[in-house]
């Protein structure tokens, strides 16, 4: 029987080998990454629509997630997962607790990523549009905005989680999914979009607060999609082909749309916010205490409150 030499942060490092073999053998198998046209845009922009409203993004994320959780329950019993579990030297009970992982929550794995760029693309829009940017031009803000997701999914979820929650329009009761406020946002010629008070500063203050306020066992800070390559893809990875086929959903079905039935113009904020640390540690005890965001455990990701 192996013995468990790596620890309890070897559940969480199991579970994202997995999760990163998944990607990288059969991604190849979801057409809608070789191809994003094949995306139906009927699942894009409902028949009625508020204007304003923030509900094609959401369909377009429900319908990804459920074609990624589909794809990768039909994987699971093609996994090696007897390499994995020798490699960080697993115990019986252990190699249960991830294989139940594996079956059980997929969805917990996929999704909030899926929901990140759901909500950047929506932003992309309200931000483009206040300044006044040919929609025509509005895809392309958003396939560089790549950069901008890229950079917060570079740190742990409950990083993400705050920076997020502090960026989060408070006002959106006609919203279907949260609503990053453009106010807070502006464009850039690096990132596509970026905050008006510097992302990096609100990432270092949100890491520190979840130092303050948690224990995690393994932050395994990149997400595993920006690590996993999948075969047939020229290089590029899961977390760039699944920006590609959103981004290119948007510009297709969504943006057109959007922009002919107009968006209320967010003047920017203009200054950086002083705020932002006093806010972050709010939001991290809201996200812990009261859990509205991130449960208390989940998928390995075990922590305790200090």
């Amino acid at each position: 029987m192996a013995t468990n030499n790596a620890g309890a942060a070897a559940l969480p490092r199991a579970e994202r080998a997995l999760r990163k073999q998944e990607m990288t053998r059969f991604g190849q198998d979801l057409a809608w990454l070789k191809d994003p046209s094949t995306i139906p845009e009927d699942v894009v922009n409902p028949l009625e629509e508020a204007a304003g409203s923030n509900e094609p993004y959401a369909n377009l994320a429900n319908w990804m997630t459920a074609q990624v959780v589909s794809w990768s329950e039909a994987r699971h019993s093609r996994l090696d997962m007897g390499q994995v579990f020798d490699r960080y030297g697993l115990t019986e009970t252990d190699r249960d607790r991830v294989r139940e992982i594996i079956r059980t929550q997929t969805l917990g794995s996929y999704a909030p990523g899926i929901q990140a760029m759901a909500e950047i693309h929506d932003a992309v829009a309200n931000v483009a549009s206040r300044e006044g940017i040919d929609p025509a031009l509005w895809g392309s803000i958003a396939l560089q905005a790549r950069n901008f997701g890229a950079l917060l999914a570079r740190h742990p979820t409950y990083v993400q989680g705050i920076v997020r929650t502090y960026l989060y329009n408070m006002h959106q009761e006609d919203k279907v999914m949260p609503q990053l406020d453009p106010a807070k946002l502006k464009l850039d010629p690096q990132t596509g979009i970026t905050t008006v008070t510097p992302i990096e500063g609100m990432l270092d203050d949100a890491a520190e607060v979840v130092d303050e306020l948690i224990h995690v066992v393994d932050p395994s800070a990149v997400c595993a999609g920006l690590q996993s390559v999948p075969e047939g893809f020229d290089g590029r990875t899961m977390f760039d082909l699944v920006w590609r086929a959103f981004s290119f959903a948007s510009a297709r079905s969504i943006y057109p749309t959007q922009h002919s039935r107009g968006r209320e113009a967010v003047p920017s904020e203009g200054t950086p916010d002083p705020h932002v640390r006093q806010f972050s540690m709010h939001a991290a005890i809201d996200l812990i205490i009261r859990g509205t965001a991130f449960p208390k455990k989940r998928s390995g990701m075990l922590f305790v409150k200090i």
